[in-house]
């Protein structure tokens, strides 16, 4: 069954990204306003944070590599914060959608550094070392990997398509003439 074509569009396009980043921060407002936990310098560094991050989805499609990187440098910075408000889990949406995209990336050096960056970030903010951040970057980067990698098949198959059809014509008219 296929989805219908506007909400492909959607989920496809950048206004699905400004969605996410916009329904995850005010998610972590209401989540450390409804705790009371929206004061002090170092819940407000964490929250800043987070928000940047959140804002790191809107151009996960056009920069994935550099907003990977800010992400990745945002999530460092808050680890410098000493609160446990920030609800950690949260944090686990933007940088499955980032690791994804540099996976889809067509440049694979910048690609591999950037997760590589966001993966410190994100182990710096973990506090300790937790394999959980390792799966949670690497496999979305690799399932990137795959459906880019099936993307270019794709296109390379239809250009192929496209010159056999070409071929065709030519031998039809070649064939009338004969």
């Amino acid at each position: 069954m296929r989805t219908p074509d506007g909400i492909s569009r959607m989920a496809g396009g950048r206004r699905a990204d400004v969605l996410a980043a916009l329904g995850l921060s005010t998610f972590l407002f209401t989540y450390l306003i409804a705790r009371g936990l929206l004061h002090g310098a170092n819940n407000l560094l964490e929250t800043g944070c987070g928000v940047a991050v959140f804002g790191c989805v809107i151009m996960r499609r056009s920069h994935p590599q550099l907003a990977a990187v800010v992400a990745g440098g945002c999530l460092g910075v808050a680890a410098l914060g000493s609160s446990a408000a920030f609800p950690g889990s949260l944090i686990l949406v933007p940088v499955i959608l980032l690791a994804y995209s540099l996976g889809t990336a067509a440049d694979l050096k910048r690609s591999v550094l950037a997760l590589l960056i966001l993966g410190a970030g994100l182990q710096l903010s973990a506090g300790q070392f937790n394999p959980v951040v390792v799966v949670l970057t690497i496999g979305p980067w690799a399932v990137g990997l795959v459906i880019r990698s099936r993307r270019l098949l794709t296109e390379q198959l239809a250009a192929r398509g496209r010159e056999l059809e070409a071929e065709r014509a030519l031998f039809a008219t070649e064939a009338v003439r004969s």
